[in-house]
């Protein structure tokens, strides 16, 4: 009936029942090692208050047995490799905390995937290593706010330009394999953001989606090897060699927001800002 019970004497109370034991106030804070935990939680028992696992050599029977006997947070006190995070997180459906949300993990993309799955507090550096897809880059890139090393940059990569755009977000290694963007809806901001990403080849498979953008963000979506062949609108102002940029960027016509802006250039530039459909 008490609020104020230990580990220790859980494990004394366990030891001598097997029934149902409740716990008039289940929500008490318990701290102590895998095994002393695992103990005081065996059994039917309503604990729901957080637990911090202070020792580094757990197993995971354990983490099976804590995790089962409290709905709380669990947390462990200590910088946690890839592996024993994919233990972890493998045996639960819980939150996970940890106790240095902040430190760095290096792994495969799947082990770092089951690792960092579910609801976890890491924000720390990934070093990637061997080959990985789109989607496995999207949701380690999505579980933190730390940089991903990419170990190998030339893995050819293929998807939506959404998930694509969401794999490069935030800080990562330059990746120099190809993309294939699979879709026909995406967007000025996703070609930037996967463009500024790579230096690989882009094929789109729908080559002639309109975008609409600033000579800037042109620059951007369009630079490198990209086969678009789209209409594009030019907003804001723009200058004579951007707009040969642009054009020569896209065989579609090309609309100007503001058609009176001045240009001025060789008359090269000026042909080639020109050339084909402009309005």
């Amino acid at each position: 009936t008490n609020n104020d019970y230990t580990v220790a004497e859980l494990i004394t109370i366990n030891n001598a029942s097997t029934g149902t034991i409740t716990l008039s106030t289940s929500n008490v804070d318990l701290s102590g090692t895998s095994a002393n935990l695992a103990l005081a939680l065996a059994g039917n028992i309503n604990h729901s208050g957080n637990v911090t696992i202070t020792n580094d050599d757990y197993t995971l029977a354990q983490l099976k047995a804590i995790n089962n006997g409290t709905t709380g947070t669990i947390t462990i006190q200590h910088d946690i490799e890839t592996s024993e995070l994919k233990t972890i997180n493998d045996a639960t459906d819980g939150s996970i905390t940890l106790s240095d949300g902040s430190q760095s993990l290096s792994g495969t993309a799947t082990q770092l995937v089951d690792a960092l799955k579910g609801t976890i507090n890491f924000s720390g550096n990934v070093t990637l290593t061997g080959t990985y897809d789109v989607s496995q880059l999207k949701t380690i890139n999505d579980a933190t706010s730390g940089t991903i090393t990419l170990g190998t940059t030339t893995v050819s990569l293929s998807g939506t330009s959404s998930d694509l755009a969401a794999a490069f977000a935030g800080t990562v290694t330059e990746h120099t394999g190809t993309v294939a963007i699979t879709n026909n809806n995406y967007t000025m901001a996703e070609l930037v953001t996967i463009n500024n990403a790579t230096t690989g080849t882009i094929t789109l498979t729908h080559t002639a989606v309109a975008i609409t953008g600033t000579t800037a963000q042109f620059a951007d979506a369009l630079d490198g090897s990209i086969n678009y062949t789209g209409d594009v609108t030019v907003t804001g102002s723009y200058t004579a060699a951007q707009l040969a940029s642009i054009n020569t960027g896209t065989t579609g016509s090309l609309t100007l927001d503001d058609p009176s802006v001045n240009l001025s250039g060789t008359s090269s530039n000026i042909a080639a800002a020109f050339a084909g459909t402009v309005t």
